[in-house]
């Protein structure tokens, strides 16, 4: 069976203005143009479980789902007027592993940029109990303010990323303005917020950043070694050289195409079909030319939104609305096996983004 014909169209993922309150008035209180503002980070609740993501046009709302007793956890990141996250309530990704990097480890702190009160456009990050803390060191002299957007978490280094006009650069978020410095990479795309920026990623090694808005998306393993990718074949390969791998034209016989999601091993990742009604356990081959695939669902209509695996690969939490209304459920990835409902879901269009 030719796999060429079964993948969807990639599609390119953008902003012109993040998730947040970027039609307000541009001149807010905060950031200004004289020191950086500090403020002191409150003590939350730890985040285990399936955690949930929702944009809205004023928060990212976080819900942490433990699937053992259905307990839940909730966070919500404000986003007062001028302030914006890089992805916004309609942007696309192909999986909650981008999602993922607007965030901090623990969860505790949101990637954003803000406009100031000195005409710039600054970086920092909001605090779940709404505190913007600026990461951007005001202009010396005659010197323009900053002009910083795109704000991305490295999940390697912790530091925050962001486009300038001409460059990219990062800052620590522990240290504060004075450990900014120039990265080599260059933006991927011209202008600043009110114009369209492609996002980035990073692969799990902390490698990147990677363009969003271009190419086939690509998912890495745990190790940072194994890199897939999907557009018209698999491909899969050495880090930076997957291109040059042989093209998986074909699959087992009466496997079906399929999107990769997520890596759930160093050699098996979640792949959902094109008619986001399945979900796919595929392992890769040692020869990496070759791929096995699992069904982990009954054979249904009953749509699949958002998927995400556990750390060792062994239980896949995915979003559908089997019983009519949205809910969490979790299946084991050997298949076969019927999956458990865990909690109900207040929207069906929340994004899955981790699971701890």
């Amino acid at each position: 069976m030719t796999l060429r014909t079964l993948l969807p169209v990639v599609l390119l993922a953008s902003v012109v203005a993040g998730c947040g309150n970027n039609s307000s008035p541009a001149r807010p209180t905060e950031p200004s143009s004289t020191a950086p503002t500090t403020s002191v980070v409150q003590a939350a609740p730890a985040f285990t479980g399936v955690i949930m993501a929702k944009c809205t046009p004023t928060a990212w709302q976080l819900t942490g789902v433990v699937p053992g007793t259905g307990s839940t956890v909730r966070r919500s990141f404000p986003l007062a007027a001028g302030r914006s996250s890089a992805f916004g309530c309609s942007s696309g990704s192909s999986t909650g592993r981008v999602l993922r990097q607007q965030f901090d480890r623990d969860f505790t702190r949101l990637a954003v940029s803000a406009r100031g009160t000195d005409g710039g456009t600054h970086v920092g990050y909001v605090t779940s109990g709404g505190a913007f803390v600026d990461l951007s060191a005001p202009p010396s002299g005659f010197a323009d303010p900053p002009r910083q957007d795109t704000a991305m978490v490295n999940p390697a280094t912790g530091r925050i990323w962001y486009q300038g006009l001409d460059s990219m650069g990062s800052v620590d978020p522990d240290a504060g303005p004075a450990s900014a410095r120039a990265e080599a990479a260059k933006p991927f795309a011209n202008g600043i917020i009110g114009g369209s920026r492609n996002i980035y990623y990073f692969a799990p090694n902390g490698r990147g950043p990677l363009n969003l808005g271009f190419a086939a998306y690509r998912v890495y393993s745990p190790d940072g070694r194994t890199e897939v990718r999907a557009g018209g074949a698999f491909r899969i390969g050495d880090v930076d050289a997957v291109d040059d791998a042989t093209p998986i034209t074909e699959l087992p016989e009466g496997a079906r195409g399929c999107w990769p999601k997520w890596f759930m091993t160093a050699d098996s990742f979640l792949c959902v079909d094109n008619d986001n009604t399945q979900l796919y356990r595929m392992v890769i081959g040692a020869d990496r030319a070759s791929l096995t695939q699992t069904p982990l669902l009954p054979k249904t209509t009953r749509p699949v939104g958002s998927a995400v695996s556990n750390a060792d690969g062994t239980q896949v939490a995915f979003i559908s609305a089997i019983s009519g209304t949205p809910a969490l459920y979790t299946v084991p990835t050997t298949g076969g096996v019927e999956p458990t409902r865990i909690a109900s879901v207040e929207d069906a269009k929340v994004d899955l983004i981790d699971w701890i």
